[in-house]
């Protein structure tokens, strides 16, 4: 698997260039720590498309109990 981090995927970008940014994170449960980790960048990308959990923690469908949740990622997206 080849991994990237949005700040090398952004430096791709002609900068003679305006661009609509769309982003799809997947990240098995580790989305949210993504995007915490490209603040700086997050003001450039116009949407973003997260995979978020709405399981209490430790219940046995979750991979990891760090995992993404709905209210987290929602609260970080607005502020």
């Amino acid at each position: 698997v080849q991994v990237f981090t949005i700040s090398s995927l952004l430096q791709l970008l002609p900068k003679d260039r305006n661009f609509t940014i769309h982003l799809k994170v997947d990240a098995e449960g580790a989305d949210l720590h993504v995007l915490r980790g490209a603040e700086e960048e997050m003001r450039k990308i116009h949407s973003v498309v997260i995979e978020c959990q709405d399981l209490p923690v430790g219940h046995v469908k979750l991979h990891r109990n760090d995992t993404c949740r709905w209210n987290e990622a929602r609260e970080y997206m607005l502020n």
